[in-house]
């Protein structure tokens, strides 16, 4: 008899019957396999990021975010990734999407926190900073730094080294925490070879961190280790070949070992680099006044003058050129801007030294802002004043100075919103319970 031939449906069910039982061991081998691959590209950047490492996060961050796109964790680090390189608009979106896909408080206060910081907004970032901080385990250099760089910035000196000091723990290849900690010591009166072992402990962790170069070349220097310190600028400038500060240092380094004609190339590369930098100019009227070329030297003192009217070490020099230029009332001028200077430098000395004590102190750090500000440190001085604001945002002196500066800046919508918490009737509501 012969068989019927059998129809395309019935056909395609024989083949499933025969084929199920294969594919659906395949389909499992891909899915473990595809698994595992999520979870490597995870681990890579977890690794990555605790490594301080965004770039060598980007790749498999990039596979993981394709395989799990809706993952807080995935979208988290989107966001921490793109934030570190810049990439504003999408660590923005990174850090929206995995909020709302549950994302741990700890998590979203690091987001929060870095995010401030990156704005330069240090005092509102420090609270987040620290929860995220405390909350997270295992090594994170960029929230270390963050969080210990707010330390810093409201002299707060021990609580800095206390995050530096843990960063290191955790992070036992990384030179960063111990360039930091150079900071610390300088500011809290460590002695300089305690300093220089910091240096010393940056470099040997990570021989390419050319600040720490910098640093060590610059502290030698003030101790008179000239040579030593030759060595340190040639591998800082090898590093970064295009830094005035370098040569600066390079050339005040060849001054001091005896050698002009290498001092007046370093310092006339670092001039073309950074025209207008008063340390340049100042360490080139020095030389001109080592060769009586007085009428050179005091047009770099002026040129240097009109970069940073506060240099008192520069205002002397120019006096003395003044001087032997017989420009005597202008020298007397100068005398008597250069008593005012250091009156007013010592008074923010004891400033500072108070702030050590009582780095908290809204008084202190008001006082610390109006100087700054005072003085033509502006950046500095808004962030003493936000300091200030955080704790009292009806502080009416610093209302006031924000409100004044912005003002000048061309930006009334934030002056007149000072101006508003700085009046009697807004200090009186914000006291109200």
């Amino acid at each position: 008899m012969e068989h019927a031939t059998p129809r395309p449906a019935l056909r395609m069910r024989q083949w499933w019957i025969a084929t199920a039982p294969a594919l659906a061991v395949s389909t499992a081998i891909l899915v473990v396999v595809a698994a595992r691959g999520q979870g490597r590209d995870a681990e890579a950047v977890r690794k990555a990021v605790e490594a301080g490492r965004p770039d060598v996060a980007e790749a498999p961050l990039h596979r993981w975010l394709q395989s799990s796109p809706r993952s807080a964790e995935a979208q988290y680090y989107l966001a921490r990734v793109a934030g570190a390189v810049g990439d504003r608009e999408t660590a923005t979106h990174g850090m929206a999407t995995a909020q709302s896909l549950g994302l741990d408080a700890a998590r979203s206060a690091c987001l929060f926190g870095l995010f401030l910081a990156r704005d330069g907004r240090p005092a509102e970032a420090e609270p987040y900073l620290r929860r995220a901080f405390d909350d997270l385990k295992g090594p994170d250099p960029e929230l270390a730094e963050a969080l210990a760089r707010a330390y810093l910035g409201s002299f707060r000196l021990e609580r800095a080294r206390s995050v530096l000091e843990r960063w290191a723990r955790e992070s036992p290849d990384d030179g960063r925490p111990y360039l930091l900690l150079t900071e610390v010591g300088t500011r809290t009166g460590d002695d300089a070879q305690a300093v220089l072992a910091y240096y010393r402990e940056a470099l040997r962790r990570d021989p390419s961190l050319a600040p720490a170069h910098l640093g060590l070349a610059d502290l030698l220097r003030s101790m008179h280790q000239y040579n030593d310190a030759a060595d340190e600028y040639d591998r800082y400038l090898a590093l970064r070949p295009k830094d005035p500060m370098g040569y600066l240092g390079a050339g005040l380094n060849a001054v001091a070992r005896g050698e002009p004609g290498r001092a007046s190339e370093w310092l006339d590369r670092a001039l073309q680099l950074a025209p207008t930098d008063p340390a340049i100019l100042s360490a080139l009227a020095e030389r001109e006044i080592a060769a009586s070329r007085l009428d050179r030297a005091l047009d770099y003192c002026d040129r240097s003058v009109r970069s940073d009217p506060f240099d008192t070490q520069v205002r002397y020099r120019r006096m003395l050129v003044l001087n032997r230029l017989g420009r005597s009332d202008e020298a007397r001028k100068e005398r008597q801007a250069i008593d005012r200077l250091r009156a007013e430098r010592a008074e923010f000395d004891q400033i500072g030294a108070a702030l050590v004590r009582s780095p908290t102190d809204p008084d202190l750090r008001a006082r610390a802002a109006a100087w700054l500000m005072a003085h033509g440190r502006e950046s500095e001085a808004i962030d003493w004043a936000r300091l200030v604001l955080t704790a009292r945002p009806d502080h009416p002196e610093m209302n006031r100075l924000l409100a004044d500066h912005y003002r000048k800046c061309g930006q009334p919508g934030l002056a007149n919103h000072y101006e508003a918490l700085a009046s009697p009737i807004a200090s009186g509501s914000a006291r109200t319970p």
